[in-house]
């Protein structure tokens, strides 16, 4: 079970940064799209709370998510799994997210916490699939940095 952690310091406070990742609704306003990520819709609470559900619905793959701890401030944990087919069916993909939010002298320092379980032949990507997912999870707290810094 592949564990990926993406840290960045981001000058404003832990409200300010819990509350952009806590309204999944807005996510489209300031992340742009890429190969995993397209929009997220079917959010039955926004704000999220624990118990939310949502689908995230990417480029190549649908996962259905549900958050699982929602602490203001500190801390903002989803899961998502998803059945992927390309011609065949090649698997499940099984991702857990956890956000924390540790206060620092000069804002927030925020870490993204990325469990990945792959069933099927899915598993025999694994290496490529984990090259993409660390990549993407730089790219989105890079984004949540400029766009909450700009």
């Amino acid at each position: 079970m592949p564990q990926m952690v993406t840290t960045t310091d981001i000058n404003r406070s832990p409200e300010i940064v819990f509350d952009l990742l806590a309204d999944f609704a807005a996510y489209g306003s300031w992340l742009d799209t890429s190969e995993t990520f397209n929009t997220l819709r079917d959010i039955i609470d926004n704000p999220v709370k624990a118990g939310t559900t949502y689908t995230d619905a990417g480029q190549q793959v649908t996962l259905h998510g549900e958050v699982t701890v929602c602490h203001p401030p500190h801390r903002l944990t989803f899961h998502q799994i998803g059945s992927v087919s390309w011609v065949i069916p090649l698997g499940t993909l099984e991702i857990t997210i956890a956000y924390l939010l540790t206060p620092t002298n000069t804002g927030t320092h925020l870490e993204r916490v990325q469990t990945v379980v792959l069933s099927g032949p899915l598993r025999l990507l694994q290496s490529r699939l984990l090259r993409i997912m660390k990549q993407e999870n730089q790219r989105i707290l890079n984004t949540v940095r400029e766009h909450l810094e700009a």
